[in-house]
Order: C-alpha cells, then structure tokens, then sequence
C-alpha cells in the first residue's frame, strides 16, 4: 500500500449511565442536622463523640509517674487500653505514685453499662463505670485529655442517647476481606459505636449457601472477628439469611434443624448475638407471613433455650419499610411474632432524612421500636458512586423513636469510616451533633496529613440522596462564572484564572494523597476516584490553556492532550463530580473546542484563511452499504446524499480516509444523522492514524458525534 495518511474511525454503540437522581437547580447543603445546635460556646476541648457534660477546669495535670489501681469490678481490656495509651505518651506507670488513676466501679460516681464518669483534676484521676464498655469508652475519652505527659483537667459525665449503634455489613457485591472487617471492629470501638453485624449479601454461607457449616480456616477467621469484637467492646451479631430456599412444607423440621445446628456451631466460636434475615424476598403473601413468623418464632425458642447469654434475636422481614407494607403480609407477621425480637426496618420509605415521625406507623403495627437499618452510606445500587458525605438530616429526637441504628456502609470499607465517624458522633449525643464540625473532625482525625486534600476529593464525589444530590459546591460557582464569562466570548477572563486554579488544586490534591496519606488501604479503595479526578484536573487545565490559546500550535496541543485524557475518562467508570464536572468537561468543553478554529480565525483572519484548505479523501468501510447509499456519498461534500451502512456499528467496524499522501489535519468534522425513532447513528467512535494505513496506527482522541 502507498504511504499515506489513513483515518480509521471503529464505532462502539454505548449506553450511557448515572448514579442518582437529577441535582436541584442550585446546590443546597443543610449545615445543622439535628433541630438544635450545641445551644453554646463549645468547650476548649474537642472530644468526639461529643460527651453530653463536660466541665474544662482550664488547667493541666503534668504526668511523669503514674500508678494504676484496680480491682474486681475493671474491665481487662479497658485496663489494657489505658496502659498502652500511658506508654504511648511516655508516662511511666510507677507503683506508689503520687498521681493515681482508678479505673473500676468502686467510685462514687459510677454510672451504668455504658455511661462513664472522668475526673481528672487530680491528683488522684477517676475513670468510673459499672459497665465494661463503659470503662472501655472512659479511656477513649482519656486520649482526649491526654497530649505527651500533659492532662488536662476535666470533670466528664457521659452516657449514649441510641442503645444499639454500629454497621450492618448487608450490602450487595465484593464484602469486606478479613483485614477489612479487623480494621472496622477496631474503629467502632474507638468512636463508642458497639455493634457489628455479620450479613454480607454475596457471602456464599450467609444467603444463598446458608445450610453449610463453616470450615476450619474460615471459623479461625470468625473466631478472630468475635475476639477483636469483645477486646473493642463491640457486639458481633453473626446474621443468616435462609429465607431464599428454605423448605416450609414437609422438609420443615430437617431445614430447622440445618439452621440450629449452623448457629450452633457460632456459638461455639463465641457468638452471642444472632439475627434471622429474611429481606429482599420476592414473595409477600398472608401464607408466607405466617412461615416467616413462625420460623422466627421456632429459632427463638428452640435455639434459646439450649444457650446461656444470648442477647436478644435480630431479625427483618420481606417488608421492611412503610410504602411496601401491605396487610397481608406485614400485618400477619406482626400479629404472631414473638414480642421480644428486634425488628429492623429502614423507614418510613427509602429516603434517608429521618425523625421520629417516620417510626410512628411501624412501631405501631409491630407493638415494639424498631432497630433501624440505615441505608447510608452504601453504594451498592449505584456503582461507581463515593458516597463521604458527613451525616445530616437526622432529627435529634429520631432516639425516642427507636431502639437502635445500624448503618449499611460502602463496600469500600475504609473510606466509609469517614461518614461512619460523623455518625456515631451523631448516635451517641445527637442534641449536639453539628455537621461540619462533625465532618471536619473525621476528616483531620482519621486522615490528619492530607485531611484538606481528601475533603477536595469527598466534596467533589459525595452527591447522595441525603444531601440532594449535592457535590461540587466550590466548581459549581468557578464553572458558572466561567460559561458566563465564555458565552460572551472572553475565554481568558478572571473567571478562566481561578477556575484552572481550581483544577490545580484538585490534581495537587490527587497526588498528595497518593504520596502522603498513611492509610495505604484507603489509597487503594479510592485510586479510581482519585485517577477519574486526576483526568478531570487535567481535562480542565487543558482546556483553559487550549481556549486561551493565541495560536495554532498551542490550541492543538492542549486539545489533543485534553482529548487523550477524556478517552481515559470516559473508560474510567468511577463517578467524580457528576453534577457539575462531568457535563461541563463532556459537553461545553467538547463544543468550545470544536468551535477553537473558528476563534483562531477572529484572531488571525488573513494567516488563517490562506493555511487553511479542505482535504479530499476516498471513503471506505468494512460495514459495506445499505441498497445504493453508497460509501463514495460519505466525502461527497452533499449534505443531501449520505452513507448507510448494512448493519449495526459494533466494536471492531472501521471506516477509512485515504487522502492519497501525508498531510497536516487541522480539523475534522463528522456529521452523522438519525431516523425519526431517533436510533440508525453512530454513538461513539475512537478516531486514529496512520502514515502509511498499516503501521504505527495511533489513537487520536474520541468524542461523541452531534446528531
């Protein structure tokens, strides 16, 4: 074949997607959660959760040598906390101290279960509960207090508003590996949150191979999850899910027994909260209500009663919110189930913002409060989607309504601490829960060398139903100011200068995390939104450089540049600034710079006119011809006459360009129509290059052709 310049153009046929429902016109984000702020000037010191009364005595203890006393009624694992904290701020621990810390129940002051009493004025420190977590929690707060050998005095009484507070690992897809789920238990007990529940949806011997017993490695790893749960002081809820396959005709009693004998076999690795789950079933009549009762009914009493400290029984049913309750079966599972046993439900409906109103009916028809199971900040239903948005839009007195909260998190296990670490502060005292202290508190504390870049990547990525699909607040402004600044015609304005320094900042802030955050497991969760914001940071600077480009040579090299990152961008399916970003870099930016050589002729009309000529080119394609709408009808320079192809355009079909000999492309235009169904066009093409049409074949950019 001569040497010459060939242009291949291999058409994809696409369907695009998104992750949610459309923004509000405007983005609007709701400051406070609760009805009431903290009512006050916050105290000096920050301690999270926020303890319900802290007294600040505005002076310091200095620590060198400590004694630690004890006796029968201290938590060994608290004990072992607030050893390790002592140590690890280079305090000895010296029998016959002057200073002396007291951890234990024999104090005057000493509340119940979880509530905790501190009194550091000194010299002698008290740290009281009659609850192991309690004592547990006490020492948490401790290293608040605690800077080096520094102590500052405080008078602390505390106890939680929910009950029952921690995560349902009840998604959908990949869940969490075992070093995962390790990590989670250890952060629930930091932030005082006291519940883990076991039920990953796509775990095999949870749902839908649920009759198997575990073998040896994998209840080594259940015996290990148990273990960190009680050293953390969190509750390990093992959840089964038989309810896909169960037998309630004449294999009933056999399938029962599979059921005891596998929670059995729990029970000897330690476990002592159990729940039956029986969600997201397809059948919801009168006769399978009475199964489900009834199978719930039969576990309680059977398995409880051949097992000593067994918490009370979990369980949810096939209608789990308000607007699928029917009476046929929702009404009859309530009327026979056992008055004891949790009921999950997830409110009033799907929506996230809840109050105690949204429990009124469910509470009613059940006779009992619910365990509300919280939908955020999964992600499962939208894939792709980053959902690190701090919790808001829980009204405080959401606490009387129910009996406990768990929260459905993210299959990214460790990035969902950032929304999880706002939640339990929220649990725990929810009058004075205050959303962006509460978000910039998670942010510094668990990312506290690279917490302004992580919150640039949370801020553009976490549009949810909870904060009305809402990201991006800072763009949004830039992005406007520019298109009105750019619908005029000044591409090169003050609008232009801060929007690229915008995208500066995010690229910047892409590349600090990959380099300095410590949590190389979240680096990892999370590389594909930082690499979808590292694509846009670059589409967006190229574009500016492109658009306020004086010359030729300069506007071609950004919008190729601009062009090879958005073929990236597109295959990268990670949701990045969805609402604001995406539409400006896919669409305005695609039009302006389709439009660039038509600004580059306004700015030198004559060198233009003269450099500038249409190329002509022999058309060919490997899709052949529809009757006689020829391939030569494609270069034909008739806008009447056009090319129909003999079938569909797949992956693999190319059409070529022959220009005869090497040149200099400045500009390509496709244009491309559709019948009146609006289908028979080309959606989406990869254009590339070659100097002699067979070797050194080169991606040149792609995009969306206008129909």
């Amino acid at each position: 074949m001569k040497r010459l310049l060939a242009i291949f153009l291999a058409f994809l046929l696409f369907t695009l997607g998104s992750c949610g429902t459309e923004p509000p016109d405007e983005p609007q984000i709701s400051e406070e959660t609760s009805e009431t702020s903290n009512g006050g000037a916050e105290p000096a010191i920050a301690i999270y959760p926020k303890a319900q009364n802290l007294t600040v005595k505005n002076k310091q203890l200095k620590l060198e040598k400590v004694s630690v006393t004890s006796d029968d009624t201290t938590d060994q694992n608290a004990l072992n906390v607030l050893t390790a904290l002592l140590k690890s701020n280079n305090v000895e621990i010296s029998d016959g101290s002057d200073v002396k810390i007291y951890l234990g129940a024999n104090h005057s002051v000493s509340p119940e279960g979880e509530g905790y009493y501190i009194n550091t004025e000194g010299p002698d420190i008290v740290l009281a509960s009659k609850g192991a977590a309690g004592q547990f929690y006490a020492v948490q707060t401790l290293k608040y207090l605690l800077n080096g050998n520094a102590l500052e005095a405080a008078e602390i009484e505390d106890a939680p508003d929910f009950p029952i507070r921690g995560v349902v690992e009840g998604f959908y897809g990949t869940p969490w590996s075992h070093e995962n789920r390790l990590s989670m238990i250890a952060f629930l007990g930091r932030y005082k949150m006291n519940t883990y529940m076991f039920a990953p949806k796509d775990d095999p011997k949870h749902r839908e191979r649920w009759r198997e017993l575990y073998n040896d490695e994998e209840k080594e790893k259940l015996r290990e999850l148990v273990n960190a749960c009680k050293v953390n002081s969190v509750n390990f809820v093992y959840a089964i899910a038989p309810g896909l396959d169960m037998d309630f005709g004449s294999g009933y009693q056999s399938d029962k027994a599979r059921l005891i004998e596998k929670c059995d076999s729990l029970y000897e690795l330690g476990v002592r909260h159990f729940a039956i789950l029986l969600d997201d079933l397809p059948e919801r009549t009168a006769q399978t209500a009475e199964y489900h009762a009834r199978l719930v009914n039969d576990f309680r009493n059977e398995f409880y009663v051949k097992h000593a400290d067994l918490a009370e029984l979990i369980c949810i049913f096939a209608e789990y919110y308000d607007t699928v309750v029917t009476e046929e079966y929702t009404n009859t599972v309530a009327a026979s189930l056992n008055d004891k046993v949790y009921v999950m439900w997830t409110g009033s409906s799907l929506a996230l913002k809840m109050s105690a109103a949204d429990f009124e009916k469910s509470n009613a028809i059940y006779g009992r409060k619910m365990l509300l199971w919280w939908n955020y900040p999964v992600n499962d239903y939208v894939e792709g989607c980053l959902f690190t948005d701090g919790v808001k839009n829980l009204h405080s007195n959401l606490k009387n309504a129910v009996s406990g909260f768990l929260s459905n998190p993210m299959n990214q296990a460790e990035a969902s601490k950032i929304p999880l670490f706002t939640l339990a502060d929220y649990l725990w005292n929810p009058s004075k829960y205050v959303y962006k202290d509460s978000f910039k508190a998670a942010l510094t504390t668990l990312h506290p060398d690279t917490y302004e870049s992580v919150q640039k990547i949370c801020e553009n990525s976490y549009a949810n139903n909870l904060n009305g699909e809402t990201d991006s607040v800072v763009f949004y402004n830039y992005v406007n100011a520019y298109i009105n600044e750019a619908s005029n015609g000044k591409f090169d304005g003050s609008a232009a200068n801060k929007l690229y320094a915008e995208f500066e900042k995010l690229k910047n802030a892409v590349a600090d995390i990959k380099e300095n955050d410590k949590n190389t497991a979240f680096v990892a969760e999370i590389t594909p939104w930082l690499d979808k914001a590292d694509l846009t940071a670059s589409m967006g600077m190229n574009l500016m450089k492109a658009l306020q480009a004086d010359d030729e040579e300069t506007f071609w090299k950004h919008c190729a540049l601009f062009y090879a990152d958005k073929e990236k961008y597109d295959a990268n399916t990670a949701g990045f600034s969805r609402y604001v970003l995406t539409p400006f870099l896919t669409e305005k930016a695609t039009d302006w710079l389709a439009s660039g050589g038509e600004k580059l002729l306004s700015k030198n009309k004559q060198n233009i006119e003269i450099s500038v000529t249409k190329s002509k080119a022999v058309a060919s394609s490997s899709l052949g011809w529809y009757q006689d709408y020829d391939i030569r009808y494609a270069t034909d320079d008739d806008d009447k006459t056009y090319y129909w192809s003999a079938g569909a355009a797949t992956e693999g079909y190319w059409i070529m360009l022959d220009l005869g000999k090497v040149e200099k492309v400045r500009n390509i235009v496709l244009k491309s129509g559709c019948d009146s169904y609006g289908a028979d066009y080309l959606r989406k093409g990869q254009m590339q290059y070659s100097l002699d049409g067979v070797n050194g074949l080169t991606s040149a950019a792609s995009r969306q052709p206008k129909s």
